[in-house]
């Protein structure tokens, strides 16, 4: 069908006179030619019927599949799709309430604003304070641990110390030494 059009239209060409002096003539003429008898094809009421038939016995194949993805999900106890829709629209909706909300608390601000003189540095009650701050336990263990670092440094220090002032003394000293000490 595209290359006899394609023919009609190379025998138009040569009968008026006007010849095609270049490849991208031709190119030009063949794609006219080929969009011409596609738009013959995909307009016709033989065509709509046929692909409207396939595209709702797509969408009927695609409502099945699913359904049967999500039946599945459920029994593997994943999130479906219907779920995950149904939170990103209730997600949605709290933001515009958000938005919403947000919006008119600053226009509330703002004409309040003008009329609210600035008050004097207000004095901390004691409620008013901050709590202390209680450390949870992996907190507590890694402060207990910090603190333990400094008591273990000291006693190596101590020994160290120690084997200096031992290590000063002649070997006879030393020797003597241990011998009283083991009595």
């Amino acid at each position: 069908m595209a290359f006899d059009r394609f023919e009609a239209k190379l025998a138009e060409h040569e009968a008026s006179g006007s010849q095609l002096t270049s490849a991208r003539a031709m190119f030009d003429v063949w794609i006219e030619a080929a969009e011409e008898a596609y738009a013959g094809v995909a307009l016709s009421d033989e065509f709509r019927e046929i692909y409207g038939a396939f595209a709702n016995a797509h969408m009927r194949l695609r409502a099945a599949l699913q359904a049967e993805v999500e039946q599945i999900a459920s029994q593997y106890g994943m999130p479906t799709r219907s779920e995950m829709d149904a939170a990103h629209k209730r997600i949605a909706e709290l933001e515009r309430i958000v938005r919403r909300l947000v919006a008119a608390a600053g226009e509330a601000g703002a004409r309040a604003a003008p009329t609210a003189r600035p008050a004097s540095k207000p004095t901390p009650t004691p409620a008013a304070r901050k709590a202390p701050v209680r450390k949870s336990a992996p907190a507590k263990k890694a402060a207990m641990a910090k603190k333990a670092v400094p008591a273990k440094k000291a006693a190596v220090a101590k020994k160290t110390a120690v084997a200096k002032k031992t290590a000063k003394k002649t070997p006879a000293k030393a020797a003597a030494r241990a011998k009283r000490a083991a009595r």
